[in-house]
């Protein structure tokens, strides 16, 4: 269960980020003034819808679960084997969720190279561009294998001949790159805070103990004349 709510939960959340990143860069006095419909409620019902459909769907939608511990899942719930819930958890929860995601970076992207090659805005660009590089990077590591896993899990439910070599590829490979991504992507999130970087530590250990910074010292001798030695 927990890999369908949390998975879920993850999906949501990702897509939404998306859409208040969008808000943040270009209408940040309008989200301020709303936060808690734009900020606080959305993050609520990504993380409560999620809990709550696979709750109802594993455990009391009515058919019987048969778990099977020697394949991948446990073979999953029962509710994947009848066409309506399983339609609509993939179209619902994974694909519009994902197209959304997506659909939103792109236009942020587009969005903001817009405005910079239209207004010259050289200052506001080089504000955004570590947000943007941030977007960028975790939004196709997250997105390539999930965007694959769905779009090959589609193919298999409107196909009208079986597919065994996608859902072998589904079942077995793209569900860990999923796993793998989100291990990933806090990594990734590292290109755009260059003051965490390397280079950059002595610098950020000193901001973050407020200046008292132990260091070597290094012991000068001095001849009796009061003058360094040769």
């Amino acid at each position: 269960m927990q890999d369908f709510v949390l998975g879920g939960i993850i999906l949501m959340l990702m897509s939404y980020s998306s859409i208040e990143r969008y808000l943040f860069i270009f209408h940040r006095t309008f989200i301020f003034r709303h936060l808690i419909i734009l900020h606080y409620s959305p993050i609520i019902i990504c993380i409560m819808y999620p809990l709550l459909f696979y709750i109802g769907m594993i455990y009391i939608y009515q058919c019987t679960n048969y778990f099977d511990y020697t394949v991948n899942l446990c073979g999953g719930p029962c509710y994947v084997s009848d066409i309506l819930p399983s339609t609509f958890d993939l179209i619902i929860n994974l694909a519009l969720i994902e197209i959304i995601g997506v659909s939103t970076n792109i236009f942020l992207v587009c969005r903001v190279l817009h405005n910079r090659y239209q207004m010259k805005q050289q200052n506001k660009w080089k504000k955004n561009r570590r947000l943007l590089i941030q977007v960028l990077s975790i939004t196709l590591l997250h997105n390539i294998m999930l965007f694959l896993m769905v779009t090959f899990m589609l193919i298999e439910l409107f196909s009208p001949t079986p597919q065994p070599v996608l859902v072998d590829i589904t079942y077995n490979e793209l569900q860990y790159g999923v796993y793998l991504v989100h291990l990933l992507c806090p990594f990734v999130s590292l290109v755009a805070l260059p003051k965490l970087w390397p280079g950059s530590t002595l610098r950020f250990l000193r901001r973050l103990l407020g200046g008292n910074l132990v260091q070597p010292t290094t012991n000068i001798q001095v001849n009796a004349d009061g003058g360094m030695p040769h």
